[in-house]
């Protein structure tokens, strides 16, 4: 008789009992009344570039976590009230969690950046001001709010609830009920005056572990935000990590007719970007500075400690409209550009809330830095170059080898990884942007057992999936291991009695 680890065995028994009504008697109805709040986090907020309407006012939220952006949570019939048919689709998928906010006002506000989204089989571009997200919200040591995760997210995946919501494309897409795919940014199809609805499920919805839904309800019309035909240029200016990004302490350039110039002073490496009238919806970057074309929001510009002439000539002030040719952008160095020397690396991420201490810093050993780290969930990471974020290498250096400066973020599963990155000797006096690394890599410790090893073993929803692609009537001979904790149980009755025909379990 082959067996299963008695891990699955228990959590089965477990399912059974919760499945099986002693006695015969009806399972109890849902209580459509009670208050379906959750404690995985201190609260749930709505952020974005959008609006809140706030005492009949709408006031800009940006991305940040305020009082009047908070998400209340209600009871089924409470939504039902505000929306009979989402109601409906909210308690068939099983929720734990239901939370909404008023007054969210989309797409009437300049966001600063586009998105693009599907509208019939033409891709649109809209305002970002049309795009928001659902955080859990905790408190640090300082008491202050922190949004902890994102919904969705590649970790969380969601779903959209109601057809005029839209989640951006990303790498782990799948479709879901309404045609949508998988991603971090909801997108509204319209400006308009909505509430929000946020499901957090009680269990996987499907084969990509749906973890929570997001729908939107409209309760009025506002007018949608329309760039202006020209895009007068009344004023240049300098910001980056020199001045921590501070929109009050941008260097403002000197101006004369088309030409805009400033000498800056770096005590130490940073990024940076040129941007026009003091907003992000035009700035000047990498890619201009190579290519001298305007593009939207560029990608930094990595500098050196030193003093750096920058001067640009655009063809015309009166409009700049990306991809108009730069007549000249030049950015020069005084003297010698002081080096960067690679002296340490840590590793910054959500596992240590991205504020890395000492048990984070990697070994050095000659050219090679390394080190363990332990995700007690997913999450994302970077690996940072003397410990601060001027050089902190992510996605697109862990797969090109090459250094980018503030790379994206590395999204691994739970679980104990070891890091090391090599550098090439030269590099090691003096790292820079387009540096070849001579390794960097991110191995999970036993990676090379299969799944379902011991060492390697499956979830409890792994498992089950496992089991469930066994044709009917047939008995696996695979034994395999399973890790997990019983916490909450859905009657599923048939199920397990499904299972029970396919599987012969016995306890180890």
């Amino acid at each position: 008789m082959k067996k299963l680890l008695g891990v699955l065995a228990i959590g089965l028994a477990c399912a059974m009992l919760a499945a099986c009504n002693q006695g015969g008697t009806p399972s109890q109805p849902v209580d459509k009344d009670k208050i379906l709040e959750v404690a995985d986090f201190e609260q749930f907020s709505v952020v974005g570039q959008h609006q809140i309407e706030v005492d009949g006012e709408d006031v800009a939220n940006e991305w940040k976590v305020k009082d009047y952006n908070v998400m209340r949570a209600v009871s089924l019939n409470q939504l039902a009230a505000m929306d009979s048919a989402l109601e409906a689709k909210v308690e068939a998928k099983g929720v734990r969690g239901l939370y909404v906010l008023e007054g969210v006002v989309l797409g009437a506000n300049d966001a600063g950046y586009d998105k693009t989204r599907p509208e019939g089989e033409e891709i649109v571009t809209v305002n970002g001001s049309y795009t928001f997200k659902v955080c859990g919200d905790e408190l640090d040591d300082e008491e202050v709010w922190q949004r902890a995760t994102h919904y969705p997210s590649a970790e969380a995946h969601g779903e959209s609830l109601t057809d005029n919501l839209w989640i951006t494309e990303n790498m782990t897409a799948t479709i879901d009920d309404n045609g949508y795919d998988h991603n971090t940014d909801p997108v509204a199809k319209a400006a308009g005056a909505y509430t929000v609805v946020f499901a957090l499920y009680k269990a996987p919805q499907g084969p990509m572990s749906l973890s929570c839904g997001i729908g939107l309800i409209k309760t009025g019309d506002r007018d949608p935000y329309v760039a202006p035909e020209t895009y007068p240029v009344e004023k240049l200016e300098v910001i980056g990590g020199f001045n921590d990004w501070s929109d009050d302490t941008a260097l403002e350039m000197a101006k004369n007719e088309n030409t805009f110039t400033a000498q800056l002073v770096l005590e130490a490496a940073s990024e940076i970007k040129i941007r026009a009238n003091g907003e992000w919806k035009r700035s000047f970057g990498k890619q201009a500075l190579e290519g001298k074309v305007v593009g939207g929001n560029d990608d930094n510009i990595a500098l050196g400690a030193a003093t750096w002439n920058i001067s640009i000539t655009l063809s015309s002030c009166d409009d700049l409209q990306v991809g108009d040719e730069i007549v000249a952008f030049t950015i020069e160095a005084e003297g010698e550009v002081a080096k960067n020397p690679v002296e340490s690396m840590d590793v910054a991420g959500g596992f240590n809330s991205w504020n890395p201490g000492e048990d984070d810093k990697l070994a050095k050993d000659g050219n090679t830095f390394s080190g363990d780290i332990a995700l007690a969930e997913a999450g994302e990471v970077k690996v940072r170059v003397n410990c601060d974020w001027t050089i902190a290498l992510g996605a697109t250096a862990l797969e090109t080898k090459v250094v980018t400066g503030n790379d994206g973020n590395i999204a691994l599963e739970a679980g104990e990884y070891t890091v090391t990155v090599t550098f090439a000797a030269d590099d090691m006096e003096d790292i820079a942007v387009g540096a070849e690394l001579v390794a960097f890599t991110i191995e999970a410790k036993g990676a090379a057992d299969p799944k379902g090893s011991q060492n390697n073993p499956y979830t409890v929803a792994e498992a089950l999936a496992e089991i469930m692609k066994l044709e009917d009537g047939k008995k696996s001979s695979d034994r395999f291991y399973v890790s997990g904790v019983c916490t909450e149980f859905v009657k599923t009755s048939l199920v397990v009695e499904t299972l029970l025909q396919k599987w012969q379990v016995e306890q180890i």
